[in-house]
């Protein structure tokens, strides 16, 4: 699992998957409301899988993506996406960021909360953005033990 937006992340997994041979699920959940992400990861995935030495080709269908978790749209952090980025800082000390990775972060929060892994071993891929969460000012990251609050917009406010 892992958020999904300009395709680059999703067509270089789904490549991947196809020259191992792979069984897992890839499940991306979107942070944008960009039309047809499937027809663009499908496109990209195609030039890698040639580029590694693949004939395969890929299809709208092979592509599963969440879009429950974007809100008003990519930059845009939501109130789940908050909750999720001061959970995790909080209960693992990991830093996502608010507006993509921490979105994804919600929605593996609410599917497992709501039975959809049931029996299943997920994997979470953070693929970044971290720094970006200073660039936020609405965004305040808890300190240790969550007694106390960072502000993130320089003025400690």
């Amino acid at each position: 699992m892992f958020a999904s937006s300009s395709c680059g992340t999703y067509a270089s997994l789904l490549a991947g998957k196809a020259l191992l041979d792979s069984e897992i699920e890839l499940l991306g959940v979107r942070v944008d409301l960009d039309p047809n992400p499937e027809e663009t990861i499908c496109a990209v995935a195609d030039a890698c899988a040639q580029r590694i030495g693949l004939t395969k080709r890929f299809r709208s269908k092979e592509v599963h993506l969440n879009p429950d978790y974007a809100g008003e749209d990519y930059g845009v952090p939501t109130e789940e996406s908050s909750e999720a980025l001061t959970k995790l800082w909080q209960s693992e000390g990991i830093l996502l960021d608010p507006v993509y990775t921490a979105k994804a972060m919600a929605g593996l929060i609410d599917l497992a909360r709501r039975g959809e892994f049931t029996n299943e071993r997920v994997i979470f891929l953070h693929t970044g953005g971290a720094p970006a969460v200073f660039t936020y000012s609405e965004v305040r990251v808890p300190q240790a033990a969550g007694r106390d609050w960072i502000a993130l917009d320089g003025r400690g406010k």
